[in-house]
């Protein structure tokens, strides 16, 4: 999505197709942790840690890790299919010492877009993202892209090949793929959750889009958590955190100056809506959520129409979203919807899809 238009589609209709026995039975996520307690150590030391940032080789191919799908690494694997679209950015990855001041940035993985970073109880950085290279278009819905993920176990100086995550237990009502994820780690529960939108369709073919979430013990593997937000209205772009055990959530209500939605959750599964974040014309929030010190964070990009110099910026809370700061600019003039953490150790990355067609 760009950062200055919201692109409705035409599937805004009844909330009745979701019931509440959508979602897994009690205890899967703990049966899920013990069928997984032996395989995943084994499966993550198996992963052949190839990239040295800085030393990005165009037109390099990786293998296939342990029978799973690799994505190839260069440019000739994106989506060419005649227009454009998000398979003609680039995520590029900034680093900080104060979430406002970036580095120039180095790119960390071609034909991307729509990324989130998040970070595990044992320090690990996942980055997750819709990949546009080596797909196929859905069978049914002819959608692009897949989500996949990069790993780092070093605070991001060497990252993982990259490869797509599975979704197991869609609903039967699910239309293609899961799209604009947003990756968060659970740490009461141990999991890693994934929040994104899925299109689903009612018994009268009427369709929506709307926000669902997913779990994972290893962060690749995901299973069907149910649905997270809606209003009966299309909402994409999903940004979700959590912080002191609560978690918080927000996507964009339309054109930049509607604002965006806001909403809490105490288990990460089902939202209940708050006083929407307000916003203007030039400031759309499309974004992430990242936390530090007990506030929390957004970023997003500017609509800076009479000026056309759109930095990337960031609002906070300090009350758990009862009340929103002033925009505020960082240095990085260029992207969208970017993803953003403070990691563990007090650095900030920001990973930011920017327009590079050939």
């Amino acid at each position: 999505m760009s950062s200055c238009y919201f692109m409705p589609l035409i599937f805004v209709f009844p909330w009745a197709l979701f019931s509440s026995g959508i979602g897994p039975e009690p205890g899967v996520a703990a049966a899920l942790r013990a069928s997984m307690e032996e395989e995943v150590p084994a499966r993550m030391a198996a992963r052949r840690w190839h990239h040295e940032l800085g030393g990005f080789e165009r037109g390099q191919r990786l293998e296939n890790n342990g029978g799973r799908a690799v994505v190839g690494r260069y440019r000739g694997d994106c989506v060419d299919n005649g227009r454009e679209g998000p398979w003609d950015r680039d995520l590029i990855l900034h680093r900080s010492d104060d979430g406002l001041h970036f580095d120039s940035g180095v790119t960390l993985e071609p034909c991307a877009d729509v990324p989130s970073i998040a970070q595990g109880a044992d320090g690990t950085l996942i980055a997750i993202f819709q990949s546009f290279a080596g797909t196929e278009p859905h069978p049914i819905t002819g959608q692009e892209g897949h989500p996949a993920i990069r790993w780092s176990r070093d605070g991001g100086k060497s990252w993982s090949s990259t490869e797509f995550v599975s979704f197991e237990g869609f609903p039967p009502e699910a239309l293609g793929r899961a799209y604009d994820p947003t990756l968060t780690y659970d740490f009461e529960d141990d999991l890693w959750r994934v929040y994104f939108t899925l299109r689903t369709q009612s018994g009268d073919k009427s369709e929506i889009a709307c926000t669902h979430s997913a779990v994972s013990e290893n962060g690749f593997d995901y299973l069907y958590a149910g649905l997270a937000f809606c209003d009966g209205n299309h909402v994409p772009d999903p940004a979700v955190v959590q912080l002191d055990g609560r978690w918080h959530y927000s996507a964009p209500r339309g054109a930049p100056n509607d604002g965006a939605y806001y909403a809490t959750s105490e288990d990460g599964v089902e939202f209940t809506r708050k006083a929407d974040i307000p916003s203007d014309h030039n400031h759309n929030l499309t974004g992430n959520f990242t936390v530090s010190d007990g506030s929390l964070f957004l970023y997003a990009a500017e609509c800076n129409y009479a000026l056309k110099d759109e930095y990337l910026f960031r609002i906070s809370s300090d009350d758990e979203g009862e009340t929103w700061s002033d925009f505020v600019r960082t240095d990085v003039l260029a992207g969208k919807d970017p993803g953003v953490i403070k990691t563990a150790s007090g650095a900030w990355l920001m990973l930011v899809p920017v327009w590079t067609p050939e």
